[in-house]
């Protein structure tokens, strides 16, 4: 059975990328908070800044 595909809002992308650009967490813990790979999070954000 096949699994959809999660989409983030813009707003969702954003607020993850804040908390990157805050540093008050690591990008793994964040990562792992919303159920995704870093790498997704690290491309979000070099697409933001």
């Amino acid at each position: 059975m096949k699994t959809s595909r999660r989409k983030f809002s813009p707003k969702e992308k954003a607020r993850m990328v804040l908390e990157i650009l805050k540093e008050d967490k690591s990008v793994s813990q964040i990562a792992a908070e919303a159920g995704i790979h870093t790498n997704v999070l690290n491309r979000w954000k070099s697409e933001a800044v």
